[in-house]
């Protein structure tokens, strides 16, 4: 029973790749890859090294079935190539120090589906994703999504013509639901967090529909008549814990409820959507989101 990732929803933050206790979840060629549990490395191998177990998870509050491949490493007699690699249709087991090794070894733990923050990953024939790409305006060539959009101001600081600015909006957030996310924005002037619930807009007369500002944006808010050039980004955060004073206001500005206290210490995830709202937020600056793009340097 594979995960189900809506590709065309993905921010590509690669929070489910941070939280996977196994490496399943990886990013190659703009794409999210995973395990689909078809069984037919189990099949192939002739010593069962590899077989498919059953698993029972539990999943707001019912209980599912699903399957993972397990190995059994005492079996493999480390054919080269693997027979099992070379049955695998996703091309995820090759070996590695003469050692097969599954890359997407999928234990179906489910931590993806909880740390996604627009709940774009589901369990196939079982849980669909509930999230779905936004549908870009017909009379737009550049559009902010309000319902998207979390008041970061990341788009107006790449905007080469001063197309962008931040507006008051009665549209609620699409998780606000689902969450407890205290609405804020930053102000484009300052660059201070401020409470309350702006979104960027953008001066169709003004914008030359260069597209950086839909490149940049973390949370996929924005969208574009013609394709959209991809960047290669890396984000980096870490926490100073001995700074930190678990005062809670990483977590109530979190759009996505990725941050947790632990310990009377924030826990940021490795891999988050980095909007900086957090690290703005933090009032002893123990927070530090780094984000730098193949294409256009390093944010700050």
């Amino acid at each position: 029973m594979p995960i189900e990732i809506d590709q065309d929803a993905c921010l590509l933050c690669e929070a489910c790749n941070a939280v996977c206790p196994t490496d399943a979840v990886r990013k190659r060629d703009d794409e999210m890859v995973h395990c689909v549990t078809c069984g037919a490395c189990a099949k192939a191998c002739p010593f069962d090294a590899l077989v498919l177990e059953d698993l029972e998870r539990e999943v707001d509050g019912e209980k599912i079935e699903v399957k993972r491949i397990a190995r059994r490493p005492d079996e493999c007699v480390r054919d080269d190539p693997p027979q099992c690699g070379q049955a695998c249709p996703m091309d995820m087991i090759y070996l590695d120090d003469e050692y097969p090794y599954i890359h997407g070894f999928c234990v179906m733990c489910l931590r993806c589906m909880d740390i996604c923050p627009i709940d774009a990953i589901g369990v196939k024939g079982q849980i669909p994703p509930k999230s779905e790409a936004p549908e870009h305006p017909e009379d737009k060539e550049m559009y902010v999504h309000p319902d998207r959009c979390v008041g970061c101001a990341y788009c107006l600081q790449v905007c080469p013509v001063g197309a962008i600015k931040m507006e008051p909006t009665d549209v609620e957030f699409y998780k606000t639901e689902d969450n407890n996310w205290t609405p804020v924005y930053v102000d484009p002037d300052s660059l201070e967090l401020k409470r309350g619930r702006r979104v960027a807009v953008i001066d169709d007369e003004k914008c030359t529909a260069c597209t950086l500002c839909a490149q940049v944006c973390p949370w996929g808010a924005i969208t574009s008549s013609k394709e959209i050039p991809s960047q290669e980004r890396e984000v980096k955060n870490e926490v100073d814990e001995e700074t930190c004073v678990g005062c809670g206001l990483c977590v109530d500005v979190c759009p996505g409820d990725l941050i947790k206290i632990e310990g009377g210490v924030a826990k940021v995830p490795e891999k988050c959507p980095a909007c900086k709202l957090c690290e703005r937020a933090c009032p002893v600056d123990a927070i530090s989101i780094n984000v730098s793009y193949e294409r256009t340097g390093e944010m700050e």
